[in-house]
């Protein structure tokens, strides 16, 4: 995996570990067709807080994989907070699984053919 692709309703500056492109930095009001596009193209994983990509990698299937934040609305700090905590764990499933589902109290790895 080469990346990760930030939806547009997550803070642009997260700092974690791995390589980050936000959907603001492409340019213009990318759909999230355009967004899944280049992630697939680019070898990135998404990375959202919305059902969009989670519906689209149920119906059409990897690439690109989704890394779905169900955390409600946090602050960027708290967002990071949480994040940080458990941010290897979250890339270390991306190995065997293409959907990574984070929670407030777990996450929960599944993978789609």
């Amino acid at each position: 995996m080469s990346g990760f692709l930030i939806d547009e309703n997550i803070p642009s500056k997260l700092q974690l570990k791995g390589e980050f492109v936000h959907a603001q930095d492409l340019g213009g009001r990318m759909t999230d067709s355009d967004l899944w596009n280049y992630a697939k193209r680019e070898n990135l994983t998404i990375v959202t807080k919305g059902t969009d990509f989670y519906d689209r990698l149920v119906l059409q299937g990897p690439p690109p994989k989704v890394i779905w934040l169900r955390l409600g609305n946090l602050k960027r700090l708290e967002l990071l907070a949480h994040l940080s905590g458990c941010w290897d764990r979250i890339v270390a499933l991306l190995d065997g699984y293409s959907l990574i589902v984070v929670h407030p109290d777990r996450i929960e790895a599944i993978e789609f053919k």
